[in-house]
């Protein structure tokens, strides 16, 4: 019974899942004075506790793209070593 149980609330949770709508975020970071491509700079999506709720990359041509939840504002940080 109890293994029922527990794969009940797994397979509703999945099917929850699945049928959350994400949305794909996409940019570019560049340098505001060189307007230069930031390569491999952290982006965070910070929620409005500002908690961490998922991060990225940028490329080598300062673009990145994250899929988040739709519906949620966020908060976009970002950050680079050296700056």
């Amino acid at each position: 019974m109890k293994k029922n149980i527990i794969l009940s609330i797994a397979l509703t949770i999945l099917s929850s899942a699945a049928f959350a709508k994400n949305v794909n975020v996409t940019g570019s970071v560049q340098d505001s004075e060189s307007h230069e491509a930031e390569s491999f700079a952290v982006v965070q999506f910070l929620d409005s506790d500002n908690q961490v709720v998922a991060y990225t990359m940028t490329d080598e041509n300062g673009m990145f793209s994250q899929s988040l939840p739709d519906g949620c504002d966020y908060t976009l940080y970002f950050s680079n070593l050296g700056r």
